[in-house]
């Protein structure tokens, strides 16, 4: 949470009353999809989504969750940061009322967008949506759904409704856990319902490898989502906004030790790093042996 604050704090030019009025909306509006069943998208199927047409705005979700890798952001006539304006990704159940009317407004004026959408509406929802009337899917990320006894064949991928996850069977991971953004999450949970990409119908300029590394990002297998450390200049609040950039150990010049309570052939032991050092971590001897080995004992 302190990295969102840190990131929105400079890029939103709000002072520090405005940016708490607005944090305490948008954790509201972010609860609420998530209560109905929405979840985040990994940081890794985004990137893959961005790279379609080179995206430089984000549109869905909410402040405390917008991706800090997108130079702009905002749901609707709310903005985040940055400028409106340029090539767009648009999370679409993630979208208010007045956001799914402002991509509308934006996707019948403009051809330079992509709609990651389900596949299908919720059961019971059989209107047209807006993008679907002046785009194209481009790509299907499907649901590895486990078969069922006396299952008509295709039932699965015209499914509207999410499939538990013990009727999933295998497939990839390219969504976050409920609640991701309050806990710093970076667990990816199995893809349960069958989602879609969509680009203007006249839009011919998707490259092959930007598909490919969308279906790579749908169907990875990784129990964890990306978590990169970059300090350029789109990232960088973002990231001495967490707890090791607060207490400056990026960019610190020595070694980073963490003590954590391990014990190994009843010695304590403690993880060390430095910065972008080629090679693994190394493992470092602490405390006095006098005073035992239990993770509970101070460590200093």
């Amino acid at each position: 949470m302190s990295s969102a604050y840190s990131h929105l704090r400079q890029g939103g030019g709000k002072n520090t009353s405005e940016l708490k009025t607005l944090i305490r909306a948008e954790v509201e509006q972010q609860e609420r999809p998530e209560a109905m069943g929405y979840r985040s998208p990994t940081w890794r199927l985004l990137r893959a989504l961005q790279s379609l047409l080179s995206a430089v705005q984000l549109q869905g979700e909410s402040a405390v969750t917008a991706s800090p890798f997108f130079p702009s952001a905002g749901r609707g006539t709310t903005r985040f940061w940055g400028k409106k304006q340029g090539q767009t990704v648009f999370l679409w159940e993630s979208l208010d009322e007045e956001g799914k009317e402002e991509c509308g407004r934006m996707i019948r004026t403009h051809r330079d967008w992509v709609v990651w959408s389900r596949a299908r509406p919720v059961k019971g929802d059989c209107a047209l949506r807006g993008f679907e009337h002046v785009g194209k899917a481009i790509f299907c990320g499907k649901v590895k759904r486990r078969k069922k006894e006396h299952e008509t064949p295709g039932v699965e991928d015209e499914a509207e409704n999410d499939a538990p996850d013990n009727e999933v069977d295998g497939g990839g991971r390219a969504c976050k856990q409920k609640g991701w953004w309050k806990r710093g999450d970076v667990e990816a949970k199995l893809n349960t319902v069958n989602m879609t990409a969509w680009v203007h119908k006249e839009c011919d300029i998707i490259e092959e490898e930007a598909l490919t590394k969308l279906q790579g990002a749908w169907d990875s297998s990784e129990h964890k989502d990306e978590c990169t450390v970059c300090l350029d200049d789109l990232e960088r609040a973002y990231w001495m906004g967490t707890e090791v950039g607060l207490l400056g150990g990026y960019g610190f010049q020595g070694v980073t030790l963490g003590v954590d309570g391990s014990c190994k052939d009843g010695k304590m032991g403690s993880g060390c790093c430095k910065f972008k050092e080629e090679g693994a971590g190394k493992c470092a001897r602490v405390g006095r042996e006098e005073e035992g080995t239990g993770s509970n004992r101070p460590e200093l």
